[in-house]
């Protein structure tokens, strides 16, 4: 298992989502970004937070998503199979939703990392210790 974290910004004159409706706006791309990785991995697990400001900026409504996913690593079907092709392709995946959501996308951040832990994790063995 890997996780993934994408930190990434959106601006635009008009999003395609309500910001009253923040709960609603994560559980739809925790779906869309579920199913975009399930295109490249085995299991998948996303959290998604989306904060949205609340004052304009130059006529320009902004809203920052945090994604983070527990991803199955060993079947990623890109090739060649590095973690920057791996990051590479996820970022302009995620990138392209966002766009059709929020309109404008910087990406400060997309990294895939190995779990801190293992999660086959035996129990049994814990408990004998």
């Amino acid at each position: 298992m890997c996780t993934l974290q994408a930190h990434m910004q959106c601006y635009d004159r008009f999003f395609e989502v309500f910001s009253n409706e923040v709960e609603y706006n994560e559980l739809m791309l925790e779906n869309a970004v579920s199913q975009l990785l399930l295109g490249f991995f085995d299991e998948v697990m996303v959290d998604v937070t989306i904060i949205f400001s609340p004052h304009l900026h130059m006529g320009l409504q902004h809203c920052s998503v945090q994604i983070q996913a527990q991803c199955e690593c060993q079947t990623f079907a890109s090739l060649p199979r590095t973690k920057e092709n791996s990051e590479l392709t996820v970022e302009n995946s995620i990138c392209s939703i966002l766009r059709e959501l929020f309109g404008s996308v910087i990406v400060d951040s997309v990294t895939f990392n190995p779990s801190p832990w293992n999660y086959d994790y035996d129990y049994s063995i814990a408990s004998s210790v």
